[in-house]
Parts: C-alpha cells; sequence; structure tokens
C-alpha cells in the first residue's frame, strides 16, 4: 500500500514523520559528547543536532541493547528504514539499502501456468504478462535460449522455466 501511496496509484496519502522530528526525542548533552563518525553522517545528512544524536545514542545503548538496526526500524529517519526486517538475514541491509540507490525499476509481470497435457513437468510451460503488481520483476529483457529459475522462500518451492520466443513477455 505504502508504494502505491508513493506513486499516487492509490487513494491514500503517503506521510512519513521520521523520529527526528519529534520534540520530545532530545537529550541534554554533557561537556565531553563526542559524536562517532556515523553520528557525524546522519548529522550532516538529516541536518541534526547534538540534544537529538544524544538522545538516539542513549535510546540504542538503553532501549535496543545497542542494536541500531532494531531503532532503525522502530525509529526511522526514512521510509525504507520503516520496512526494515529485524532479525538475522542473509544479506547485509546496510549494503542492500545503499545498493537501491544505484538500480533502475524493472518491469513486473504475473507468471501464468500453461498446463501441457501428457507431458511430465506440466508446471514448466509458463506465460508471463506484464502486470504493475505481479510477482517477478524482470530487470532486462530474458534470453530465449536460457532456462531462468524462480524461487520462493515461503513456500521452499523453486520452478524452472525454459522461455521460448512465444512465451516472452506480452502487455496486456
Amino acid at each position: 500500500m505504502w508504494d502505491s501511496a508513493v506513486a499516487g496509484k492509490s487513494d491514500y496519502d503517503a506521510l512519513f514523520f521520521p523520529w527526528f522530528d519529534m520534540p520530545d526525542y532530545r537529550m541534554p548533552v554533557p561537556d565531553d559528547f563526542k559524536l562517532t563518525k556515523d553520528e557525524l553522517e546522519l548529522k550532516e545528512k538529516f541536518n541534526l543536532d547534538d540534544e537529538q544524536l544524544r538522545w538516539r545514542r542513549y535510546t540504542i545503548r538503553n532501549d535496543f541493547d545497542g542494536d541500531e538496526k532494531h531503532f532503525r526500524q522502530e525509529y526511522p529517519s526514512t521510509p525504507e528504514e520503516a520496512f526494515l526486517v529485524t532479525g538475522r538475514t542473509v544479506f547485509n541491509q546496510d549494503k542492500l539499502d545503499a545498493m537501491t540507490h544505484h538500480t533502475r525499476a524493472g518491469k513486473r509481470y504475473e507468471i501464468i501456468p500453461s498446463p501441457v497435457e501428457g507431458e511430465a513437468n506440466e508446471w514448466t510451460k509458463v506465460e508471463l504478462v506484464e502486470d504493475e503488481r505481479g510477482e517477478l520483476e524482470i530487470f532486462n529483457d530474458p534470453d530465449p535460449d536460457l532456462e531462468y529459475c524462480r524461487s520462493q522462500r515461503s513456500q521452499y518451492v523453486a520452478q524452472c522455466y525454459v522461455l521460448p520466443e512465444s512465451l516472452l513477455p506480452r502487455q496486456l
């Protein structure tokens, strides 16, 4: 819903309020307070003051046992941080976040199985139909001479498709 609202594709308005807009999220700064490199970057990026960064440091240490990622999810600075997943992930989330600034959007497709009677692997025939809410996002046009695989971890399913030219993506 968030992405649709941001893109203007729904009747909802996308509203986001970063933690540092809250006037209560401040603490007095002791004389010996020194900013870390990361805090200096945040100060520059979001125009924060030392009282805000003191509150942030205190909250990470005392409310989140030093887990900055958990803080970023619960007290986001950006809409992207609001959707972070806590816990152990396979890929380094900070690197993935940095990479998103250098990627382009792909085309989304719905995968429509085309059963073929009498064939042992009926699920290998598919049709890709362009659909902005589709489950598959393609960043480059597929090569009809290659085999492609799709995996859904939540269902522990992997499906492989050979895409003959007749089944390459088409638009409705």
